[in-house]
């Protein structure tokens, strides 16, 4: 994978490291409707230039705009607005850490200069514009950052803004440890200057994955719940939890000792027994193979072998062949657990069929019947080939 980190003008350190990208992990991303599942995070500046953004904010800092709620009411506090006054908005999802089962903290981003598309409303809504006025607007640049669980850093007690406080992001902590962040960047030195670039460089050295969405032309935002899944080649790691909330990195309660822990069921393939319902929906697996039958089959191991298959059979049945008059010509009668039967393509008497068309019944006792057409077309028989 790729790690791209977009420049952000005069104000953005020149001297990030890459030392983190060994970090980089396959990460769901799901969008839903359901509020219940959605994302505390910041909601980052676009403008480039300071002077067109609303409030000054210098690009990739927090939007200099109050919270809001889940339904973009600055409404402070309230039920889903009870933490930070400005600068955090709500990611309609969440983004989970598939190698360690984490969620993930996220921010996104909007151009507050782009009033028209969005960009002033503290809400992710991306449009489906890609240029205005001949500029790129990018649906109004409501791009989505997914940040990377990759160290538990403190800073001493002895720093100005962050004594103690986190300095690698951390698991889901409703945005909180990045809101810390993002104003520590913006308020040493005015947002300019070393010390708020190294804040800055701790947030972004721990942003995995970056995306420019646009909404699809003709479609709403929330038509149905929708699952990206960015992938890499590496293995599980430890750090399973349960505790998304927490800021620590093991959970007082870990599941299986923070170690990879998957689940899966088999209610969709078990055998079920004594259900006359799925017994009698199993009547429409049994079949003929092949149909039609031109000359020989792919089960014929001899030259003098003719095989038609009959699959998907239950363990008790009865097979009776006729043609198309009503006649019989074979008769069999089933009781083992192999699930298929074949014919010979020869009547009672051991004699050949003629080609031509063919009525396959099966009789399940307690269950039902099925009917099968059949058509075959035979070789002639070459007695010197054996």
């Amino acid at each position: 994978g790729t790690v791209h980190y977009v420049y952000g003008g005069p104000a953005w350190p020149t001297n990030i490291t890459l030392n983190k990208l060994a970090n980089l992990a396959s990460v769901d991303v799901i969008i839903t409707n359901d509020k219940s599942q959605w994302t505390r995070c910041p909601v980052l500046e676009e403008q480039d230039d300071a002077t067109l953004a609303e409030g000054g904010a210098k690009k990739l800092h927090m939007r200099v705009h109050a919270s809001v709620d889940k339904s973009g009411l600055a409404n402070f506090p309230s039920t889903d607005n009870n933490d930070f006054a400005t600068g955090m908005g709500w990611f309609p999802g969440y983004a989970i850490n598939v190698e360690t089962g984490e969620r993930l903290n996220m921010a996104f981003g909007e151009d507050s200069w782009l009033v028209t598309e969005n960009g002033r409303d503290m809400m992710w809504n991306p449009t489906g514009t890609k240029y205005l006025g001949g500029n790129p607007s990018f649906g109004g640049k409501h791009y989505i950052y997914v940040f990377g669980h990759n160290g538990d850093n403190t800073y001493p007690s002895t720093d100005t803004y962050l004594p103690n406080g986190p300095r690698d992001v951390p698991r889901y902590d409703n945005g909180a440890a990045l809101h810390n962040l993002f104003l520590a960047a913006a308020t040493v030195g005015g947002g300019t200057g070393p010390l708020s670039d190294s804040y800055k460089r701790e947030i972004f050295t721990d942003a995995m994955w970056v995306n420019i969405p646009l909404l699809a032309a003709g479609h709403a935002r929330f038509e149905t719940t929708v699952t990206i899944r960015l992938r890499v080649a590496k293995s599980y790691q430890k750090g399973y939890t349960t505790n998304w909330t927490t800021n620590a990195d093991t959970a007082s309660s870990p599941q299986n000792a923070n170690r990879p822990m998957y689940t899966f069921n088999t209610s969709d393939i078990e055998t079920h027994k004594g259900d006359a319902v799925t017994a009698a929906n199993a009547l429409d697996l049994i079949n003929i193979v092949p149909n039609p039958y031109y000359a020989y089959s792919a089960y014929e191991k001899k030259a003098l072998e003719n095989i038609a298959k009959i699959t998907n059979l239950p363990e008790r049945c009865t097979i009776s062949i006729y043609t198309l008059n009503g006649t019989l010509i074979r008769k069999y009668s089933k009781d083992g657990p192999k699930t298929s039967w074949d014919w010979d393509l020869k009547n009672q008497g051991g004699g050949a069929i003629a080609s031509g068309m063919y009525i396959v019944y099966i009789k399940v006792p307690e269950v039902g019947e099925k009917t099968l057409k059949w058509f075959g077309v035979l070789r002639p028989g070459d007695p010197d080939s054996y």
